[in-house]
Parts: structure tokens; C-alpha cells; sequence
């Protein structure tokens, strides 16, 4: 309820009606106010003036009544001044004083021989009277008192000296002005109040007239462009009347229908608008998808070949522990599978402190830069290891940090330097170069280091792999010494040897028909044979002998201390041992008869170089397997000159 009183309100004051009729009557208002305060101040002004007018006539008949009586009897007309007084019934009371204000006339005789107090307050007002002009009214809360001077004439100055001073008074009482004024105010209020309802009247007939004429059909015009503000474009206006009103709804009528058939318009060419967009947002999407499917497949190959690349190298690389087999391995992989033009594999010397050219390829002449060093700091692959980062030069012909190999091979484009690191320690450098400029991209650059990484573990493993075996002295499978291990013994007794004038002897020892053994029984069978002939060799000899593998089938044993014929003897039981031995392969006997050939050389019967025993006694071995194996020959300086 308070809602649609809320909405009423609000209608009204938003309507035309309203406003016209609202400054109409605040217009109205302002002129009949201002009206209303000048009329009431000219009554007024006309009351007092009439008040003046009539208060000064009857003064006048007082003083023409007073002269007349006093100059005949020298008396105040007393029956003559009440009648006057009578005859002006607005007059209260009235009376006459002498110049000191005691009253000598009086229309109440009771008032006579009394004093008015307000002669004195008068007198001093005034100060010189002159007549007239000295007639003063006083408005009072209930009466309106006049005051007036009788002045003396010509024949009175017998008696009265001063002409300026009054010979008396006349006062008189009138209605009160204010009562008066009162009257005229509701008069005039009564009188503005029926003008002002007759206005307001003729103002709300107007407004009424107004809104059902102008109002209401503009209302149904707001109503209707409401709904259209809110998607209505269907709703038409009726048209009854050929007036304003009538042509402004024929004309909004005539609107809608070129907007709803431009909407129609509008609509069909959205959809078709939409349609196409749609249209070419899927084609969009389909391109955009298809070309991202693209790009994916092609970063996925991408991937896929790096990963297989890494794959196979990584298979090759740790197939072999020979450090020859990992560079050829290494360098075969990425020329084939990533074409480079020229592939160099550098490995850091650390006792040298040089950089050494171990594999080249895809050079004129590949001979020309292996063994090649680079000192480090010296061109871009000496810088590499110094820095231990990678260099990249995108143009060669630009960059004096390039030595093109030391001038053996003149570079002209891009040229891209890793550095292979295991742990931190620079193992090596792998320098690729390929024609033009600005060649190498970062995914392959990264690809590149992951190979870099590879590579230095697989080299790194094989350099442990190379160490470990020089570093041990046993061999694995027979349980012997080791090659290396031998000749550091063997040194130091050929030292000792020189040193103390002691004597040595050496026995040089193959299997005879190893080779034919292992076709026709097989590497198992013929590891079983060396670990028993190895067998025999160490249970059949003194413990300060020296027996070790010296390679394949063939053995050495150092006798420190023992002369030639005694190496001589010992070397022909073992030929007989083994030649007695029994051999058993997965628990059968092998039908082949296991032999040896053994070479003997002494110091310093043989020969004052103790370091060319091993030859001495290598060559006695060669002359036994020429004179048909199973025997042991002694080195004979006489028999072997030439040779």
C-alpha cells in the first residue's frame, strides 16, 4: 500500500500538470502577498490620513467655537463644545486644558480640575508650537488620542504676552487605530483568501484539465517508450484526436515501425553476422589446433630423434670400456645422425696440461689434426677449458679467437665448443663446425651438451676402466700376475741385478696350438686350459719366483738368482708336467694333448743388457716352435748371432 502511495506521489509530482499548476501557483502566491502587504500598508496610510483629516476639523470647529464665546465673554463655550462632541459620536472623551495641563473643559465633567500628564510629555516633544502642524495623534493599545495647541490671536495678546505659547490644550479620544487596523486586516485577509481559493480553483481545474488532455496521452507515450526501452518494439499508440497529441502519437507510431523494421533487419543481418563469425572462429580454431597438432608432432619427432639419438649413443658408449672404441662410436653416431661438416673430440692431458686432437672427421685431411695440441687458453677449444664453458661463434670469419687448427684447416661459418665435464673436471672438448652463419640453434645447442655429458661419462668410465687395469697386478682369470706388474718387477731385478753382481734368468712360455684348440673346443675350454697350465706353472715353482700372464696363451717367469742351467732344468719339469697333465673339461677329458714351448735367457750369461733378457728369451722361443713345439730351447749366443 505504502508502495503504490509512494508511486502515486511520485507520479504527481513528475507530471506535467503538477509543474504548471505548482509555479502558477507559487507565481500567484508571491504577487498576492506582496499585493496583499501594499494594500493593507496604503489602508493604513488612507485610515491615519482620514484620522488627521477628521481630528483637525473638529479641532478647528473647537478653536473657532472657543475664539467666538472668549472674545464675547472671555469663557469656554462650554454647551457648545459638548455639543459638537456629540455630534461626532467616534469621539470617546475630549477636554481642554490651560498650559499646564489642568483640565478647564471636560465631556466627562468628572475629569474637570484634573491633571493630563500627557500635556507635559507633549510640551516637551514639541517645544515651539505654532498651531496645526503641533497637532500630534497618539495610538494607543485600546483609543487613539489627539493633541492640539490653542494658539492665541491677535486679541488675545491683551491678556497672553507670549504669541508662541498655547493658551491651552484641546485632547481628545478616538477609537483605537489598532482595533481599526485589525478590522481592515481581516477584511482584507477574508477578501485575498476568497480571490486566492477562486485562483486555486480555476488552477486545479486547469491541472485537471491539463492531465486528461496533454498528461494522460503523454503518460501513454512514456509507457509505451518504456516498454521499448525494454525490448517491446510491438506496442503502438492509439491515435483518437487530430490535435498535437494525435500527430505526436501517429508520429511515434510511424517510429516504432521503421525501428522494428530495422531491428528486423538488424536481427537477420546479426545472425548471418554471427553465423560467419562462428563460422570463421571454428575454421580459426581448426587452423590454430591443426597448426599446433603441427607443431607438436614436430616437437615431439624432434624429441623423439633426439631421444633416440641419446639412446643409441648412449648404447654405444657403454658397450665398450676400450677408449678407442667410445671415440669411433662417438664420432660415427653424430655424423650420421646429425650431418655436422667437421667433428673434432680434444682430450685434456692432465700430466701434459694439453689438449689433444684423439678423433677428427669430416676434414680433407683428418691425419693433419690427430695428436694436434692446444695449450690452455690457446684458441677456442684452450679457452673452453680454461673457462670450462661452452663458446659459441656464430661466424668465424669474424672472431680472431678462431685458429682454424693452428691454419691446418681453414673454417669458414659457424663453430660451436662444449666442454666434457664429470663432476666438475674438464675430460675433454667436442668442437662441431658447420657452413654459414648462425647455424646452431638452442635446442640443438642443448641437445649438443647432453651428448657432451654422455660422452665424458663413457670416456671418464673408460679412463677408470684403463687405469684400474694397469693399476692391478693379478690377471683376472688365471689368478697370475699381470703383464705390468711383471715388468716392474722384472726392472727391479735387473737393477738389483747390476747393482749387487747377482745373476737372473727368464723363461719365455706359449702354448703350442692354442689358436686351433679354442676353433675347435672353444673359449671356455681353452680358459679352463689356462687357468690349469697356470696352475701348474705356480705350484712348481719357488716362491720368490715371478710368473705371470704376459698375454693371450703366453707366459713369462723371472728366476731371480738362478743360473741358466738350473732355469734350464726347472723349464724342462714344467714342459713334462704339463705335457703329463691330464686335462678335464665339464667333467671329460679332453682328447688333445696339451703342450709347451719355452725359451730360456740368463743374465749375465746371455748378455750384459739385463733389459734385453725378455728378447733373448722370446727369440730361444721362437727357435722352439720352429723346430716343432713341445721343447725348451736356451739361448745360444752363438747359434742366434745374426738373428
Amino acid at each position: 500500500m505504502s508502495k503504490r502511495y509512494l508511486n502515486l506521489r511520485l507520479n504527481i509530482k513528475n507530471s506535467i500538470a503538477f509543474k504548471v499548476s505548482l509555479v502558477i501557483s507559487l507565481a500567484i502566491l508571491i504577487i498576492m502577498g506582496i499585493g496583499f502587504y501594499f494594500l493593507v500598508d496604503m489602508q493604513r496610510s488612507a485610515v491615519r490620513k482620514n484620522i488627521n483629516d477628521y481630528f483637525t476639523s473638529i479641532y478647528e470647529m473647537v478653536l473657532v467655537t472657543i475664539k467666538e464665546q472668549h472674545i464675547q465673554s472671555g469663557t469656554l463655550p462650554a454647551r457648545q463644545l459638548r455639543d459638537i462632541m456629540k455630534s461626532h459620536k467616534e469621539v470617546i472623551s475630549s477636554n481642554i486644558t490651560n498650559y499646564y495641563g489642568t483640565i478647564k473643559w471636560a465631556s466627562n465633567l468628572s475629569d474637570i480640575g484634573k491633571v493630563n500628564k500627557a500635556i507635559n510629555d507633549y510640551k516637551k516633544e514639541q517645544g515651539r508650537f505654532t498651531g496645526k502642524s503641533n497637532i500630534r495623534i497618539i495610538e494607543g493599545k485600546n483609543s487613539t488620542q489627539i493633541i492640539a495647541p490653542i494658539m492665541p490671536e491677535q486679541t488675545c495678546l491683551k491678556c497672553h504676552q507670549d504669541r508662541d505659547e498655547p493658551l491651552g490644550f484641546f485632547v481628545a479620544e478616538s477609537i483605537s487605530l489598532s482595533n481599526l487596523f485589525s478590522d481592515i486586516y481581516k477584511f482584507s485577509t477574508v477578501s485575498f483568501s476568497v480571490i486566492l481559493l477562486t485562483i486555486l480553483t480555476t488552477l486545479l481545474i486547469l491541472s485537471f484539465t491539463i492531465r486528461f488532455y496533454v498528461v494522460k496521452p503523454i503518460d501513454t507515450l512514456l509507457s509505451m517508450i518504456q516498454s521499448v526501452e525494454k525490448g517491446n518494439f510491438l506496442v503502438r499508440a492509439e491515435v483518437k484526436r487530430d490535435d498535437e497529441v494525435g500527430i505526436l502519437s501517429r508520429g511515434f507510431n510511424n517510429m516504432l515501425k521503421k525501428i522494428t523494421d530495422l531491428l528486423v533487419s538488424q536481427l537477420e543481418q546479426e545472425r548471418q553476422v554471427v553465423a560467419m563469425q562462428q563460422e570463421l572462429k571454428f575454421k580459426t580454431e581448426l587452423e590454430s589446433k591443426s597448426n599446433e597438432i603441427l607443431q607438436i608432432n614436430q616437437s615431439l619427432q624432434k624429441k623423439l630423434n633426439e631421444l633416440s639419438l641419446l639412446i643409441e649413443l648412449s648404447s654405444a658408449l657403454n658397450s665398450s670400456l676400450e677408449l678407442d672404441d667410445i671415440l669411433e662410436s662417438l664420432v660415427s653416431i653424430l655424423h650420421k645422425k646429425m650431418n655436422y661438416l667437421g667433428l673434432v673430440v680434444l682430450l685434456w692431458d692432465e700430466n701434459e696440461q694439453l689438449l689433444r686432437i684423439k678423433r677428427a672427421f669430416g676434414y680433407d685431411d683428418e691425419d693433419d689434426l690427430k695428436n694436434m695440441t692446444f695449450k690452455k687458453g690457446e684458441g677456442i677449444s684452450g679457452r673452453v677449458v680454461e673457462s670450462g664453458e661452452m663458446i659459441l661463434v656464430q661466424d668465424t670469419t669474424h672472431d680472431p679467437r678462431f685458429l682454424h687448427y693452428k691454419g691446418k684447416q681453414i673454417i669458414d661459418g659457424s663453430f660451436l665448443s662444449i666442454p666434457m665435464k664429470f663432476k666438475g673436471e674438464i675430460i675433454g672438448v667436442l668442437n662441431f663446425s658447420r657452413p654459414g652463419v648462425n647455424m646452431f640453434k638452442d635446442d640443438e645447442i642443448e641437445l649438443l651438451k647432453a651428448v657432451s655429458n654422455q660422452a665424458a661419462i663413457a670416456i671418464k668410465n673408460a679412463e677408470l676402466y684403463q687405469r684400474t687395469l694397469e693399476l692391478s697386478i693379478t690377471d683376472a682369470l688365471t689368478g697370475l700376475y699381470n703383464r705390468r706388474y711383471f715388468f716392474k718387477r722384472f726392472n727391479e731385478e735387473s737393477e738389483n741385478a747390476v747393482r749387487y753382481n747377482t745373476g737372473f734368468s727368464v723363461l719365455m712360455i706359449d702354448i703350442d696350438h692354442f689358436k686351433q684348440f679354442n676353433d675347435r673346443f672353444g673359449h671356455k675350454a681353452g680358459d679352463e686350459i689356462l687357468k690349469r697350465v697356470s696352475y701348474i706353472f705356480s705350484s712348481r715353482i719357488r716362491k720368490v719366483d715371478i710368473v705371470a700372464r704376459y698375454g693371450g696363451e703366453e707366459f713369462v717367469i723371472l728366476f731371480p738368482r738362478m743360473k741358466k742351467k738350473e732355469a734350464v732344468d726347472l723349464a724342462e719339469k714344467l714342459r713334462k708336467s704339463v705335457e703329463l697333465s691330464k686335462f678335464i673339461f665339464d667333467g671329460e677329458p679332453i682328447e688333445q694333448r696339451i703342450t709347451i714351448s719355452i725359451g730360456v735367457a740368463s743374465f749375465p750369461e746371455d748378455t750384459n743388457n739385463g733389459r734385453s733378457i725378455i728378447e733373448l728369451a722370446d727369440k730361444a722361443l721362437y727357435e722352439a716352435k720352429r723346430n716343432g713345439r713341445n721343447q725348451t730351447v736356451a739361448y745360444d749366443r752363438n747359434k742366434f748371432v745374426g738373428e
